[in-house]
């Protein structure tokens, strides 16, 4: 049973009405308190209805608008003047709503933050990589017509244009778009971070 029918079924708009002081008639009509009354025109007994105002409900509704309170506050305020044996609980679920509001936000500030961390991470890969290209484009360049090209000298004209185009991503792109290089490339990069330093160690770097 919900703490507002525990209520209802022991208070009624009638019993407010006089317990807080109005004068009800033997027929139940009272002065409404909701609008300038000047002859009784509402009606109270287990609820009430206006016929000037059109205002009507249950005893809740009576006492939160009498008082200007929510309803969780004109349902204490009930148990609290008229000492019903109600026991007004801590709402765990509210509680528990806030707890897992913040573990939610939390997981998604972790997962930001590891994103964030692949996003600087293949950034840091694709511009190490970036710059060996260019040396290879100088170091390997043919010096005549007859000259055979070099691995590197032709890994460099195929790869410096899209390693270019991802560092541009992953530096201004979407997050969408910086999502899509760490879901399609992550082994590459793995791979390629091995390289770099099996080709730094052997340049004595």
């Amino acid at each position: 049973m919900s703490l507002f029918t525990e209520i209802k079924d022991q208070v009624t708009a009638k019993d407010v009405a006089l317990h807080y002081g109005f004068d009800v008639g033997r027929n139940g009509m009272m002065c409404c308190p909701f609008h300038d009354d000047k002859h009784p025109s509402m009606k109270v007994d287990r609820n009430f209805h206006c016929f000037g105002c059109q205002e009507n409900g249950d005893v809740i509704r009576f006492t939160e608008k009498l008082f200007n309170l929510s309803s969780r506050e004109a349902a204490e305020k009930l148990i609290s003047d008229f000492r019903l044996p109600i026991e007004v609980g801590r709402q765990p679920k509210k509680k528990k709503k806030r707890y897992s509001e913040y573990k939610r936000i939390r997981r998604q500030k972790m997962k930001d933050l590891l994103f964030e961390k692949s996003v600087d991470r293949m950034n840091i890969v694709y511009l190490q990589y970036f710059h060996l290209l260019n040396n290879w484009l100088w170091k390997y360049e043919p010096k005549s017509p007859d000259e055979d090209y070099h691995p590197l000298f032709l890994e460099a004209i195929h790869k410096k244009d899209y390693i270019e185009y991802l560092l541009d991503l992953l530096n201004s792109g979407t997050k969408e778009e910086k999502a899509s290089i760490i879901i399609e490339k992550g082994r590459e990069v793995i791979a390629l971070e091995e390289r770099i330093r099996k080709i730094r160690s052997c340049d004595g770097e």
